[in-house]
């Protein structure tokens, strides 16, 4: 029977990658031309992802952009904003 991980947000995914790569909140601030508190309200899911961000920054953290998103197959246009909702891990 599969076990059931706890949620993970985008922001979660996001923090993660940004630990293996050893960047910090501002240099994503900086590649995005937003400051980094913004970049903090986005990563504790305050503020929603825009998929033009969410590009840049899976380019940036090197993931795939389809691992920061819910519903790969049902991605937005680039003014839908991506909700920072969690995404569940489900493992066998």
């Amino acid at each position: 029977m599969p076990t059931t991980e706890p949620a993970l947000t985008v922001g979660d995914l996001i923090r993660g990658a940004m630990a293996a790569r050893g960047l910090l909140q501002r240099d994503l601030a900086l590649a995005l031309g937003v400051s980094q508190t913004q970049i903090s309200e986005r990563i504790r899911g305050t503020i929603d992802w825009r998929l033009s961000e969410l590009r840049t920054v899976a380019a940036i953290v090197r993931i795939p952009l389809a691992e920061l998103t819910s519903a790969p197959s049902d991605v937005p246009s680039d003014d839908d904003a991506i909700p920072s909702q969690p995404v569940t891990a489900v493992t066998s």
